[in-house]
């Protein structure tokens, strides 16, 4: 049998922390907060490296989700957090392609606090050495198939050459030769990617960065009572006091 779902009236209890006598507080399972805030990193280590990024970044959005109460009474309502149960970091890219893609398997994100647990950093993310890596092992790939074509051709030579020793031959050439024009282009090709990925997020690193500092100065002009009120392009009306 299903459970029936108590009503807001049946959850509300007296606000203990209230000021007024008709405070009120609910709670309920469901009830959750989420807020977004923008950290900033530095240090020695450069920054704060990401999953699912190729660069350190010294900007990035934390998302926090909170289990919630609600407080009332008759005048206003609020929302309070109570026990946080995830944070997770994204870099700006992260975040501007979470929120326009919709529908789809979803964007890499840190998780950096989990059920009452902080989480270590991912590990550092080095493009330049993965990609020395992924030509080292497909040179040395090739390189083991042309030392066993040469074997076998040393091999075959000693004799009379068998019209099947002469395909066999033939058919190890010519996939030697393929993996070497269309799959190590193939390999170039995805490597220039994953640089020019690089290249777009350092770039987006450093106008987040440059759009944080401008924020933060506009702030601070503000609270200093610097900024003030301007007004272009009006006509200038003059009173003579002798009309």
């Amino acid at each position: 049998m299903k459970r029936r779902r108590k009503t807001v009236k049946e959850l509300r209890t007296k606000d203990p922390h209230g000021t007024r006598r008709d405070d009120e507080r609910d709670r309920h399972e469901s009830y959750g907060m989420v807020s977004l805030t923008r950290q900033t990193w530095g240090g020695r280590g450069g920054g704060c490296t990401l999953f699912g990024s190729k660069i350190k970044h010294g900007n990035v959005i934390s998302m926090k989700i909170s289990k919630a109460e609600r407080s009332r009474n008759k005048y206003w309502e609020h929302y309070f957090p109570k026990q946080q149960i995830i944070e997770i970091l994204l870099s700006p890219a992260q975040f501007t392609s979470m929120l326009t893609q919709m529908n789809t398997s979803g964007s890499p994100c840190t998780l950096a606090w989990l059920n009452g647990e902080s989480i270590e950093q991912p590990p550092d993310h080095d493009t330049i050495d993965e990609l020395k890596d992924d030509l080292a092992k497909k040179y040395s790939e090739l390189a083991a198939r042309v030392d066993k074509l040469k074997d076998t051709i040393d091999e075959r030579l000693k004799g009379a050459v068998k019209a099947a020793d002469k395909k066999e031959i033939k058919e190890a050439v010519y996939f030697i030769h393929q993996d070497l024009e269309s799959n190590l282009g193939y390999l170039r090709k995805c490597q220039h990617e994953k640089l020019e990925t690089a290249v777009s997020e350092a770039k987006a690193e450093v106008e987040s960065a440059m759009v944080t500092t401008l924020i933060n100065a506009g702030i601070e002009h503000i609270k200093a009572g610097n900024l003030e009120m301007t007004t272009m392009g009006q006509p200038q009306i003059e009173v003579d006091d002798d009309e």
